[in-house]
């Protein structure tokens, strides 16, 4: 009897360790009606991650739209070249762009690999953001390919929509409306890695996981350069206004939601997490 009275303030205060998890866990995790599981993000991360998407997506409108309201009229092709300082990043982004998100998500993966308990790899959504990032590829393509075919082209020359231009859209600044969104997801995530983990890291796993966050940051303000010019000197207004709102819809608002309110399997991890996250000593 007395072992057991000698136990019973040790069970009482495991107990009382358990419960403050189980808040921290409840208050970090609130779950939405009609949504099971937990979020992606924690609430913090859910913050920073609103925070980085709305710096993105002024930047990326503000850049748009100064393009139209300084647009030029559409010169000739050597002037556009004259113009355009970042000829040599758009050529780049028409051949490789695709690729970019990839990169980023290929070396987020490499190194939560490497640091799998730090960077939680085992809970982190590799194949839903993998399917994600080839979907929003596939429909770009898709209306890429119908637009470059020329379908409207056709009709209005046969007359039968002859108020439509030959070019609804600049298929260049929907271009850039995937991968804005994608590598603001790839920021995102980074971000929140860099919130977490960058302390317990070794010094060159710190540096990457950082500089691959600037990078990345650098790549976006960069695509947003070439918007600009793109905006400005070879789509007439209308176009690009489309091809941004279209944008907006079928890529940028479903993958925000996905990063903030999307579902994922990272609530069991946050056990081992938590303690020290709110504060406690388990041992």
């Amino acid at each position: 009897m007395s072992s057991i009275r000698r136990r019973q303030p040790q069970v009482a205060n495991a107990e009382g360790k358990v419960k403050r998890v189980a808040e921290y866990i409840q208050d970090e995790f609130p779950v939405p009606r009609g949504c099971p599981s937990g979020h992606m993000l924690l609430k913090q991360d859910r913050k920073l991650a609103a925070i980085v998407l709305s710096v993105g997506q002024a930047v990326w409108f503000i850049t748009i739209a100064v393009g139209i309201i300084f647009y030029a009229g559409d010169p000739t092709g050597a002037e556009k070249h004259a113009f355009h300082s970042l000829v040599w990043f758009d050529h780049l982004l028409r051949s490789y762009g695709p690729i970019f998100p990839f990169l980023f998500l290929a070396t987020r993966y490499k190194m939560a690999s490497l640091a799998p308990d730090v960077l939680d790899f085992d809970n982190q959504p590799w194949v839903e953001q993998i399917v994600i990032y080839i979907g929003i590829t596939v429909t770009r393509l898709t209306i890429y390919f119908i637009h470059r075919l020329g379908i409207f082209y056709f009709l209005t020359k046969a007359g039968a929509v002859s108020a439509l231009p030959a070019h609804l859209m600049s298929d260049h600044v929907f271009l850039g409306s995937a991968l804005v969104a994608m590598l603001s997801a790839e920021a995102v995530l980074l971000a929140r890695d860099i919130r977490h983990a960058a302390q317990r890291l070794a010094p060159l796993e710190q540096s990457l996981l950082v500089g691959t966050f600037l990078f990345c940051s650098l790549l976006f303000f960069f695509i947003d350069g070439d918007m600009y010019y793109t905006c400005r000197f070879y789509h007439a207004p209308i176009q690009n206004f489309w091809s941004v709102i279209l944008g907006i819809v079928v890529f940028q608002l479903p993958l925000s939601w996905w990063l903030i309110r999307g579902k994922s399997g990272q609530l069991a991890s946050l056990w081992s997490s938590a303690p020290r996250e709110a504060g406690i000593e388990m041992q």
